[in-house]
């Protein structure tokens, strides 16, 4: 049995929250201005308001665009990876050297909107992660050469579900 794209980002940590309730929860997710599932002008135009850019490019499969960028934040810099499916923003990961204050900031800023999720610790990597409409958000932060560095990834389950192999051409 094939199991769907966006399982294989789900994890193992749960929400807190009752299964009904995150269902009926109107907040959907939201990073920075950045949500799964928005148009790329949507998250042109919300990158180029938050001082950033980034450079696309075409995958082999035409459906598919990949992009990497950069912009700034007030706790770091962050790198950004995307992936674009039929012009909508199927995975995007921020990711930086954060300031010791933006972690808990960020942290704290998540649980207030979304509510408090069981922290995940492996291997020195801690994790947080929601999920709203088959649609998630993590956060993850680990010690890289002794400095924090902070990753937070936005992923549209029903984008990558429907991603189904391209057609075959005819011979």
């Amino acid at each position: 049995m094939r199991r769907p794209l966006a399982a294989l980002f789900a994890g193992a940590v749960l929400c807190t929250a009752p299964r009904a309730a995150l269902a009926q929860d109107p907040s959907p997710i939201e990073f920075l201005g950045f949500r799964p599932g928005s148009p790329r002008a949507e998250v042109e135009a919300q990158l180029a308001a938050n001082g950033g850019s980034w450079r696309c490019t075409s995958s082999t499969d035409p459906r598919i665009v990949d992009c990497r960028g950069g912009m700034p934040s007030v706790h770091g810099a962050l790198t950004l990876t995307a992936s674009v499916i039929d012009d909508r923003l199927a995975i995007l990961l921020l990711a930086g050297a954060v300031n010791p204050d933006g972690l808990a900031v960020w942290r704290e800023r998540l649980q207030s909107t979304y509510g408090s999720v069981t922290r995940r610790t492996d291997h020195g990597q801690e994790t947080w992660q929601w999920i709203r409409r088959r649609q998630m958000l993590r956060l993850t932060t680990r010690i890289e050469a002794g400095q924090r560095v902070v990753s937070v990834s936005l992923i549209d389950g029903p984008l990558l579900d429907g991603l189904n192999p391209p057609a075959r051409r005819a011979p």
